[in-house]
Order: C-alpha cells, then sequence, then structure tokens
C-alpha cells in the first residue's frame, strides 16, 4: 500500500506477519523514501511520547503551583484583615464530600452567616463546630477574612 506523506515524501506501510504462542501478532513498519525501515512504535517515541509527557507533567506542575499560590495569597490575605466580631444568625449549613479510589472520603463543613446589615458570608468550618450549630441559632460571630474563628451564641 503506496502513501504519500506530508512533506510529499513516498511512504509504503507494510504488516509483517509473525506467530507467536498467543496468536498473531501485527508489526507496522515505515519504509521512507530512501530506504530505512522503521517500526511505528520508533517514530512514537522518537517525538510523540516524550512532548505529551512533557506537556502532561507540565500541565499537572502549573496545576499544582496555582493552587499553592492561590492558597499563600489567601492564607496572607486572611492575616492582614482584621479580626471582627459581629451579631449574625446561622442562616445554612452544607457539607462536601470527596471521595477518592481508595474507598476513602474527606468532607469539608460550610456555615452560612447573616450579619445584622443582611449581608451572607459562607465560612469553612471544622467537624466539631459544624455539628454545634443550628439553622436559626443566633450570637457573636468571630472571623478574619475568610478564617472562621468561632461563633458564641446567645441562650
Amino acid at each position: 500500500m503506496e502513501k504519500w506523506g506530508r512533506n510529499g515524501e513516498k511512504c509504503l506501510w507494510k504488516r509483517k506477519q509473525n506467530v507467536k504462542k498467543t496468536g498473531e501478532f501485527y508489526d507496522i513498519v515505515r519504509v521512507g523514501i530512501h530506504g530505512e525501515v522503521r517500526h511505528m512504535m520508533e517514530y512514537f517515541f522518537m517525538g510523540g511520547f516524550e512532548i505529551m509527557f512533557l506537556m502532561v507533567f507540565v500541565l499537572i506542575f502549573g496545576m499544582i503551583l496555582v493552587m499553592i499560590v492561590r492558597g499563600i495569597g489567601e492564607w496572607g490575605k486572611n492575616n492582614r484583615s482584621p479580626r471582627l466580631d459581629v451579631s449574625a444568625t446561622v442562616v445554612s449549613k452544607r457539607t462536601h464530600t470527596m471521595r477518592n479510589q481508595n474507598h476513602t472520603s474527606s468532607s469539608s463543613y460550610y456555615v452560612t452567616f447573616q450579619v445584622e446589615s443582611g449581608d451572607r458570608m459562607e465560612l469553612r468550618l471544622g467537624g466539631r463546630e459544624y455539628g454545634l450549630l443550628a439553622e436559626g441559632d443566633k450570637g457573636k460571630l468571630h472571623f478574619q477574612g475568610t478564617r472562621y474563628l468561632g461563633f458564641d451564641r446567645n441562650w
């Protein structure tokens, strides 16, 4: 079977048949214009695989780097923010559960507070604090930026 490459080169694609214990195995080779015979896997590993591996590595490394930079930025912003104590009401609660391939899970807990001015804010809490709060609770909310510091319920 005769084919023409991108640069106008004449390429022949052949199939060699070798019989093994597992059955038939087809070995695809490329015969270039100068008569050199190369296996298709050579072409893949000589350029394609390295490029794809590098792209995936850079993409994953870049995503991790962005997450680290965002986390440090939020941590710094919270540290520069003043600690505030405001009257607030617990409006809603929610959880976000993530499962991984090892059949384990991790949960994140969020509570939405409404302050006297009518503004609402959702803060991430630990599981113990989340369990102690109920919707409709009123009291003093202590926070710094997006960091939850505590909630003193009015009795």
